[in-house]
Parts: structure tokens; sequence; C-alpha cells
């Protein structure tokens, strides 16, 4: 007798189990409690305080992964395109128009950004050293000169 296929199945990735448990572990075994989540039908909530270097206090982080975002993924599946947040109304050269990180050029090739497979501990050790990079610029003048001491992309996508 063959597989039985399940009458229900996920319509995106954070109704499976089978995508999210293996995305969270490593982050859960990390964090422990200090890790939160939130699911619901169409997006999955992460918060969660990180370290950064230089600080005192830890860096509240929100991770926000949408069935259907609310903004452009680039033809990248959403949850390889998360909206990221901290250090809400800092300046940084590195930052969308509603305030999330802008962590990698979507149009880059897969092997020079992160993506979901990753994991969201890899995402949040990429959090961490964009907070500690923004620190950086802005202790060297910020928009006034200041030195963005890591890898960048152009900002902005070319004309299709």
């Amino acid at each position: 007798m063959g597989a039985v296929t399940p009458p229900w199945r996920p319509r995106w990735c954070g109704q499976d189990p089978a995508w999210w448990l293996p995305f969270e572990a490593a982050a859960r075994r990390w964090y422990g409690s200090g890790l939160q989540i939130s699911y619901t039908h169409d997006r999955i909530e992460y918060r969660v305080h990180v370290d950064v270097l230089g600080r005192r206090e830890t860096v509240p982080v929100l991770v926000e992964i949408y069935a259907d975002p609310p903004y452009h993924c680039y033809d990248l599946a959403p949850q390889d395109y998360p909206r990221v947040y901290a250090d809400v109304g800092a300046a940084s050269p590195h930052r969308m128009p509603d305030g999330a990180f802008c962590l990698y050029q979507p149009l880059d090739p897969p092997e020079q950004r992160w993506r979901s497979d990753h994991g969201l501990l890899a995402l949040l050790e990429l959090v961490r050293r964009h907070l500690l990079l923004e620190d950086g610029w802005r202790l060297t003048g910020g928009h006034a000169g200041g030195l963005w001491a890591g890898a960048e992309a152009p900002h902005g996508l070319p004309e299709q």
C-alpha cells in the first residue's frame, strides 16, 4: 500500500512545523526562554534581546516573516526576505524606509545573502553584526562621513 496523503497541507512555511522547527532549533537552544515566538495564520514574529559588543544593554530585535508580505520580496520566497527591526529610530545608512534593516541585496546570488535554510540563529547573528557596524558608523561621523567597516552592496535595484 502506498503512502497516505494528508488531507491538509500547509499553505505557507509558517504553518508547517517541518519548516519552522529546524529553522528555530539553534536559536531556541541559544536563547532559551528569551526567544519569544508568536504564530498566526499569516505571520510569525520572533522577539529576542541580543548582546552587541561595546553596549552595556541588550538590544530588542523583532523578526517578522509573512505568508503574504506587505512589502516587495523581489522574487524571493517570503521566508527568505523577512523584516527585521532593532534599535528603532537609530541613524543608519542601511535601513529600509520603514526602519527595517537592509541586511543584504535581494538580487545577490544565494551564496551572498542570508536564506531561511541558514536558520534563525544565523539571521540573529547577522543582526548583531549589523548593529555593531551601525555603532561604528555613527562613532566615525554617521551621515557626515561615517565609516561602514563591513561589506556593502549598492542601494536600490537596477532598472528592469
